[in-house]
């Protein structure tokens, strides 16, 4: 998202890249999948109406959701077989533990859970935040995440933001197979700045007076 504040295309593509190799470097079936996923939205989002939008993100996310865990033997992927078996392990102790107080969970900071005596953190965010705050904190969350993003699919086509809609999309993909994301720092930058353009819309006198929020603006009237 913050690539987007470069105004010198050569820099653009630089940063690009690096931030796909290191992307890569992490060898994330699931980071992986959601760059993917977000890059299609960047292309199609545009052209999306929100009426539209809404069953093709939620068959991204079923997507997502299923398919990530069939690629664990394929290419790289096929030396991490003790690494997926440890997240079945730890997985099935998430959802013991989460069991033992579905509705208000256990409080901050208790999402971890003990395999052969080692601590292990949620390897899914969702189950974290249900572990933590319950299945209450769980909805309220997903609420406004999703409300967020429908504010943003609702906007005017000239005033939509396709970067702000493919870094929700890929944070809520992340969230399925990876620990700690939704209440990470990235997450509330990203929501704060969708937040700030849903506003922006409402009030042209913000806009006009954040050069970067302008810009964008006038290159989507075009």
């Amino acid at each position: 998202m913050a690539i987007t504040t470069i105004q010198n295309r050569g820099w653009t593509l630089i940063l690009v890249l690096l931030a796909i190799a290191a992307l890569g470097m992490t060898f994330s079936r699931t980071s992986w999948l959601a760059l993917i996923i977000g890059v299609v939205w960047f292309v199609i989002g545009s052209r999306v109406t929100p009426l539209l939008g809404i069953p093709i993100t939620t068959a991204f996310y079923w997507l997502a959701a299923t398919t990530a865990e069939s690629f664990q033997n394929w290419g790289p992927f096929a030396s991490r077989t003790g690494s997926d078996m440890l997240r079945e392990r730890i997985i099935k102790q998430e959802l013991a533990y989460i069991d033992q107080s579905p509705l208000i969970g256990h409080g901050a900071g208790t999402a971890h859970v003990l395999v052969d005596g080692l601590s292990f953190f949620f390897h899914n965010s969702l189950y974290a935040i249900q572990a933590e705050f319950g299945l209450v904190g769980l909805v309220l969350i997903s609420a406004l995440v999703s409300l967020i993003f429908l504010k943003l699919l609702v906007l005017p086509r000239t005033q939509r933001n396709r970067v702000l809609e493919m870094s929700i999309i890929g944070v809520m993909i992340c969230a399925l197979h990876l620990g700690e994301v939704l209440l990470s720092l990235e997450v509330a930058v990203v929501i704060g700045a969708a937040l700030y353009w849903v506003s922006s819309t409402h009030m042209p006198f913000v806009t006009n007076e954040v050069p970067r929020f302008r810009r964008i603006a006038e290159r989507n009237e075009r």
